[in-house]
């Protein structure tokens, strides 16, 4: 009767800071078979909480260039963005420390500037081309980061003549071409416009026409 492969993973929750590049799913994780001490695929797949088109999974080092002690075992690396699956096989059968080696060093990344933050779950399997082991799962909080908005404002010296009637802000060009924009959200609580240098007071005036939604306050001080 063939024993199946056995993964020990680490039991600790372990966190993700957005934009923090890659990082180990599992850098301590053992591999053994009671039966034999090669295998021949192995698989690591963000089962819960994956985000298609961002979330990343690799191997630090390409499989396919990682001989050991001059014997190439014919491995290969793919990464199945649909189902969130990194699977690595071989041709025959690579040692088990060579498979934990490679499942050692397999990294996770995001990076995107706007991620879901929910917990991820990664799952290990491993075959010794007969049976599966059994499925093992680490956790990873993922820790996201406010990014704050970007204003970007047209670059032309505005001219104004004495004894213009005051106009809203947009209307006096303060920037009426100017842009706003925030990768992690559409909505903002408040803006400020200053007169921060030459202000007059009581004689240079800012006005703002409110909306149904949004009001605006000057302080003349």
């Amino acid at each position: 009767v063939n024993d199946k492969p056995v993964l020990a993973l680490s039991s600790a929750l372990f966190s993700y800071t957005e934009m923090t590049g890659k990082q180990y799913v599992d850098a301590t994780l053992t591999v053994t078979d009671p039966d034999t001490d090669t295998l021949s695929m192995a698989s690591v797949q963000i089962s819960g909480g994956y985000e298609s088109g961002k979330d990343v999974l690799s191997c630090e080092t390409d499989p396919a260039t990682l001989p050991v002690d001059g014997t190439s075992y014919g491995l290969s690396q793919s990464w199945n963005a649909t189902t969130g699956t990194l699977t690595v096989s071989t041709s025959g059968t690579a040692p088990l420390s060579v498979w934990e080696t490679i499942l050692r060093g397999v990294q996770y990344e995001n990076p995107s500037q706007h991620p879901a933050s929910e917990i991820r779950t990664f799952t290990f399997k491993a075959y010794d081309g007969s049976d599966w082991s059994d499925e093992e799962t680490r956790q990873m909080t993922f820790i996201t980061i406010n990014e704050k908005p970007v204003i970007a404002l047209s670059q032309t010296l505005r001219t104004y003549n004495e004894q213009d009637a005051p106009a809203p802000v947009i209307y006096m060009d303060v920037d009426a071409g100017l842009t706003v924009t925030d990768v992690d959200t559409s909505q903002m609580d408040s803006a400020m416009v200053k007169v921060a240098v030459g202000h007059e007071a009581h004689k240079d005036f800012l006005r703002f026409t409110d909306t149904s939604t949004i009001t605006g306050s000057f302080d003349a001080a």
